[in-house]
């Protein structure tokens, strides 16, 4: 999540799309692994990707 943010901030949006799809994986198998409940998982992921939209111009 820190470096999609960190990504977000140096309005890089290529690496930030990157890093998006990373983040989401990792998340995904935290959910499937039970090291993280599933809403919290989904909560994350939306929060991310909303600020990967703004980056892009694109209401969030």
């Amino acid at each position: 999540m820190k470096k999609v943010l960190e990504a977000v901030e140096t309005k890089d949006t290529a690496l930030a799309d990157k890093r998006l799809a990373v983040a989401q994986s990792v998340i995904d198998k935290a959910v499937v692994k039970g090291v993280m409940h599933g809403n919290t998982g989904s909560r994350r992921k939306s929060m991310l990707t909303n600020r990967v939209k703004t980056l892009h111009g694109e209401n969030a």
